[in-house]
């Protein structure tokens, strides 16, 4: 009886998991946050956006008023202040990465960064590249996530100051966790509301692995370019699988056992899409070590009584509130998103587009340059620009987009590139759509 009432008292279990949450574990996800932050920072090209027309611009959620005070515009027609922004971006990081002037670093990161995510969606398309990250700065900027491996703890330690570990460090620490968790929770929803039975039929899932795996501008072709044809039965138990792991997620907070397990699940999971669709989700690969992380603190005070602070837990329940909100209505409202990861029903055939070089021999296939600067935005260019020079061409778009992703490819003629959308038909044939020039 006792066992039975220990397995379900839910504030025993959330006792074991604030004690879990110490400085320690907070200092080393304030270091990987930022860690992550700066490298995916590395790969946007932001002055680019400068050759793009400002009328191109789809502007959602708080960038709608963004746009709205004129500071959108303002941003897209000057390449300097896009410099500076991404300066001060990268400025803040590493000082919240060595644990300098913590603090002020995370609320100067955290506007630049909601900035520079939000003005790269506006003008290529709506994404989920370092968006949890992003929602994590605010709860690290509110809590004392520099009291463990910091300028500030060293600096400390050596003027032989007492470490001071504050109470609310589990609860901002337990914060972080339900902010990743509620990633998956919220997708696994929205594969029920937006999905619904076409998550669970084979065609459907096909279609919707090869939309990825066709596109080759990043990685070459995914596996399931040569495994579409696996039977129905391999698809039906991918879609169980993922979906029970994701809508499990919150279980997460409350069962250590699942806090070892759920993000090995995850960190396979992510490498399978890697390797079948092309799609690298590498911040959440990483973001599952804050869960694997078990060294006990010498910072931890035993049996100390724990107060959350109110603004801590206000700003991620209004994070978590909203986001299962939009889930219900399927809608982004950035900075949240219900993330809707490859949801919608799918059929064939199946549209993808694929960008060469013209030469004296014939086309070459391009793929992205080696070098790490605007990789992320290129696959995200060449989808709008089979949209809007090849399939909808807008006069007016098209320039802009041409030379933005002859740059971004390393071309020095942009009359040289040739974008072919094709579709890929359920018995392996191809079909071609259109192409530009």
């Amino acid at each position: 009886m006792k066992s039975f009432k220990r397995r379900f008292n839910i504030s025993g279990r959330l006792e074991d998991a604030l004690n879990e949450c110490d400085a320690q574990r907070l200092g080393l996800t304030r270091i990987l946050v930022a860690g992550m932050l700066l490298v995916g920072l590395a790969f946007e090209d932001l002055q680019v956006l400068h050759h793009l027309p400002p009328t191109m611009a789809r502007p959602n959620g708080i960038m709608t008023w963004v746009f709205h005070l004129g500071l959108g515009e303002a941003l897209l027609s000057s390449p300097l202040a896009l410099a500076g922004l991404k300066l001060l971006a990268a400025t803040a990081l590493i000082c919240v990465l060595i644990g300098y002037k913590t603090r002020l670093a995370l609320w100067l990161a955290t506007p630049s960064l909601l900035l520079i995510g939000g003005l790269v969606r506006c003008m290529s398309t709506f994404h989920h590249s370092d968006h949890v990250l992003l929602l994590m700065l605010p709860i690290l900027a509110l809590s004392n996530c520099d009291q463990a491996y910091s300028l500030s703890h060293w600096k400390n330690k050596c003027l032989d100051q007492p470490e001071s570990h504050s109470k609310n460090d589990a609860w901002a620490m337990f914060c972080l966790w339900a902010l990743v968790s509620l990633c998956y929770f919220s997708s696994g929803i929205s594969k029920l509301i937006s999905g619904g039975g076409s998550w669970f039929d084979a065609n459907s899932m096909r279609a919707r692995m090869l939309r990825g795996g066709l596109k080759t501008i990043e990685y070459g072709e995914g596996g399931i370019v040569g495994a579409y044809n696996l039977p129905d039965g391999f698809f039906l138990a991918a879609a169980c699988l993922v979906l029970s792991a994701e809508l499990a997620a919150p279980m997460i907070l409350v069962s250590r056992r699942l806090r070892k397990v759920l993000p090995c699940v995850y960190i396979l999971f992510h490498g399978l899409v890697f390797w079948f669709q092309n799609i690298l989700f590498f911040e959440f690969i990483l973001l599952q070590f804050i869960f694997l992380w078990n060294k006990p603190s010498p910072l931890k005070a035993a049996n100390e009584s724990r107060r959350p602070n109110k603004l801590v837990l206000g700003a991620t329940l209004s994070t978590v509130l909203g986001t299962l909100a939009l889930a219900g209505f399927q809608r982004n409202y950035y900075p949240l998103t219900p993330y809707r990861m490859y949801v919608q029903a799918e059929a064939f055939p199946v549209r993808y587009e694929r960008a060469f070089r013209r030469t004296n021999d014939g086309l070459i296939p391009l793929k992205a340059p080696p070098g790490p600067k605007g990789r992320k935005q290129i696959k995200k260019y060449l989808m709008r620009v089979a949209n809007n020079c090849v399939l909808e061409p807008k006069a007016s778009f098209c320039p802009g987009l041409i030379q933005v992703l002859s740059s971004q490819l390393g071309i020095q003629n942009p009359n040289s590139l040739v974008v072919r959308v094709s579709n890929f038909n359920r018995d392996g044939t191809t079909t071609l759509l259109g192409q530009h020039p």
